[in-house]
């Protein structure tokens, strides 16, 4: 069973995206942290059209060598987020949670 994560309408959610080279060439042991060449964070909410957010923009900054945080305020549903990192440092990740209406606020 998977689980996903839910938060309230309203949350501000970060997602935190980390990217790591290997410190000895070919021993497949990815401990450096580097900086991609490009970052891009892409949000869906269910099905509908994706949204890119690129570094450096308002929503995605980097928070040292080699980690990156995507930060928005998304509306009620179930949302899948994506990271993408380029060049020497490439790779990707994905993230899905929920975002629920507050009972305490619903009509």
């Amino acid at each position: 069973m998977v689980s996903v994560d839910v938060y309230l309408r309203g949350s501000k959610i970060i997602v935190r995206a980390s990217w790591k080279i290997e410190s000895v060439a070919a021993s497949e042991n990815y401990d450096t942290v580097a900086d991609p060449t490009a970052v891009v964070f892409s949000a869906r909410l269910g099905s509908a059209a994706k949204t890119d957010y690129t570094y450096p923009s308002a929503e995605v900054t980097k928070v040292s060598t080699g980690i990156y945080e995507l930060a928005f305020i998304p509306a009620v549903g179930r949302w899948y987020v994506h990271a993408q990192g380029t060049g020497t440092a490439h790779g990707a990740g994905r993230v899905t949670f929920q975002i629920d209406e507050s009972e305490a606020l619903a009509a």
